[in-house]
């Protein structure tokens, strides 16, 4: 096997993203123009901005503590959409992906409309009764886990906060 030795004509080639990525990462970290240009992408797949989590289900806010620290970046805004695409041959999968993969580093964490709702008093955001049955129904093995989120649970889903009622 004979061995390169000339690189001089060796060229880095990379793909030249597409002109709407580039135009949301124009907007630094400001979401709601990010948002905007999202909407024109995929109309109506992001509709509503949250500042915060509930006080009422603290592991929702160390979850998203812990993936910024993992992404070295700061809690920013809860982004709920749409859906999130499973499948890969669904219309807008890639585009989505890469959405949410860059909300995440600007410190965002994107959830699904059948997973979060907005507390009609403070504005935070609550799961939805689905998601608390689910949170209260985990099967894991890791117990320990398990038995720490059930105690921070609220005894019983309610569309607003403890404080709020």
């Amino acid at each position: 096997m004979s061995e390169i030795t000339n690189t001089s004509n060796i060229v880095d080639i990379k793909p030249k993203p597409p002109q709407w990525f580039l135009d949301i990462q124009e907007k630094g970290r400001d979401i709601p123009e990010i948002v905007k240009i999202i909407n024109e992408i995929i109309p109506d797949w992001c509709f509503k901005l949250l500042d915060d989590y509930s006080v009422d289900y603290p592991h929702l806010k160390d979850n998203w503590n812990h993936c910024c620290e993992r992404v070295e970046t700061t809690p920013n805004k809860i982004v709920i959409v749409r859906d999130i695409p499973i499948e890969r041959d669904t219309p807008n999968f890639r585009h989505i992906h890469t959405m949410c993969d860059y909300l995440t580093k600007l410190g965002c964490v994107v959830r699904r409309m059948d997973e979060i709702i907005e507390c009609s008093v403070c504005n935070r955001a609550l799961p939805t009764r689905v998601l608390y049955d689910a949170i209260c129904n985990l099967d894991t093995d890791n117990v320990q886990r398990l038995i720490q989120i059930k105690s921070v649970l609220p005894d019983k889903w309610s569309d607003k906060c403890k404080d709020c009622q």
